[in-house]
Order: C-alpha cells, then structure tokens, then sequence
C-alpha cells in the first residue's frame, strides 16, 4: 500500500515541477522547494518500505531506524503520513487532482492506521 503512495507522491511531486510558475509565478520559488521536499520523503517512505519488505537490505534498516525510528510505529508513520498530505495539498494549484488525490489517499491511510492501532493494539507492534 505504502509503496503505491509513494508512487503517487513521487508523480504528484515531477508534474508540480513540471507546472510551477504556470498558475502563480510569485509562488515559485516556495513550490519548489515543497516538491524538492516531497521527492525527499517519497524517496525515505520507499526506502523505508523496501528495507521492510526486503530482508537482505539489513544494513539499510539499521541506518533508516537510528535516523527516522519514527516510521517503525503506527503513530510516528501516521503523523509523517498526515504532515506529507499537507505538502501535497500545498501544491494543488499546480499539480492538480493528483495532488488532492494523493493527499487524501494519504490522509486515509494515516487514520485506518490509528484506528486500527487504537482499537486492536495487540495486533500493532507500535
């Protein structure tokens, strides 16, 4: 599930790029500087989702969890999910509906996490 979010915010990041200055040109700067940041964070979620699904990335991991350990619990991943759905939101004017998609899809996805882990915490290991 992750790694198609990261897909669509890698995209909703490239097409923002590809139209900045196009709607606002005063905004430009500032929106590509919210795109470098979200190929930022498409970039560590992929990582971090390989490393998990991928047992011989072990060095990986170990790096990934003494930097970013807050994407090894539920809460810490939901609130990194929530806080990238903003940038995502932040740049609709210039990529669209992918990037209120994305948002969205993000958004959901951070609160079936919590809601799962609040409601059956034994299955969650974070």
């Amino acid at each position: 599930m992750h790694l198609g979010i990261v897909a669509m915010l890698g995209a909703t990041a490239v097409i923002a790029i590809s139209n900045i200055g196009e709607v606002d040109p005063a905004d430009t700067v500032s929106e590509l500087f919210i795109c470098l940041y979200m190929l930022l964070f498409a970039t560590l979620l992929c990582l971090h989702e390989l490393s998990t699904l991928i047992s011989g990335l072990k060095s990986l991991d170990d790096v990934l969890r003494r930097n970013l350990g807050f994407l090894y619990g539920v809460k810490g991943k939901a609130g990194f999910l929530i806080f990238v759905a903003f940038l995502c939101f932040g740049v609709s004017n210039a990529a669209g509906g992918l990037a209120i998609g994305t948002g969205a899809v993000m958004v959901f996805q951070a609160v079936v996490m919590l809601a799962i882990y609040l409601r059956y915490p034994e299955l969650t290991d974070g």
